[in-house]
């Protein structure tokens, strides 16, 4: 049976990592695309060989998710669904990235430009992401202050939700998702 664990930058130099694969030849790792601006934030070559050493020996068992962005446009009552929110081609993508990292090992120039400007890239990235989590952490006391104080510990002890919870969350989250996410999806991609 095939098992897939998606992978943070934390967990690809994980011991446990190695043995997920040698424990099932069917195994996968999925890789998320924030993997990316985590790993690439570092600006260290010695960051990204150590990012890379234990998938670096099982790159016919990597997914590449796409992001978010593309993952919202997409149908989900599509039939392919599953296809279409992942890449083509990882394995071979990934085995030109490790053999990227030995050339910037060795101080090839082109290589190393490249980097830097994945380096920079990911710092601008994840400068924006770290700037909208201040927006919906500013939104969040407007946000809480819809909950009854019985809601409100329902919530902090994993009580049962009534329905009426239910459609508060559901409300808020939709709010934010206009506010925030919506507008940054529809600026990035055409739906």
């Amino acid at each position: 049976m095939v098992q897939r664990v998606i992978v943070d930058s934390n967990m690809l130099q994980e011991p446990g990592l190695r043995a997920y694969f040698l424990a099932a030849p069917d195994n996968l790792v999925v890789m998320p695309d924030f993997l990316w601006a985590e790993i690439y934030k570092q600006q260290s070559i010695m960051s990204l060989a150590s990012a890379f050493s234990v998938i670096r020996d099982f790159p016919d068992r990597l997914v590449g998710l796409r992001s978010a962005s593309e993952l919202a446009c997409l149908d989900p009552r599509s039939a392919d669904l599953v296809e279409r929110m992942l890449y083509q081609d990882v394995p071979d993508k990934m085995r030109s990235t490790f053999e990227a990292i030995v050339l910037a090992e060795q101080g090839e120039d082109w290589v190393l430009k490249q980097l830097a400007e994945r380096w920079s890239a990911a710092s601008a990235n994840m400068d924006g992401m770290l700037e909208g989590a201040e927006d919906i952490v500013q939104s969040l006391p407007e946000i809480a202050d819809i909950f009854t104080a019985e809601e409100k510990r329902r919530c902090r002890t994993s009580s049962k939700y009534t329905l009426e919870m239910m459609e508060k969350i559901f409300g808020a989250a939709d709010q934010l998702y206009e506010e925030f996410i919506g507008r940054y999806v529809c600026l990035s991609m055409e739906c």
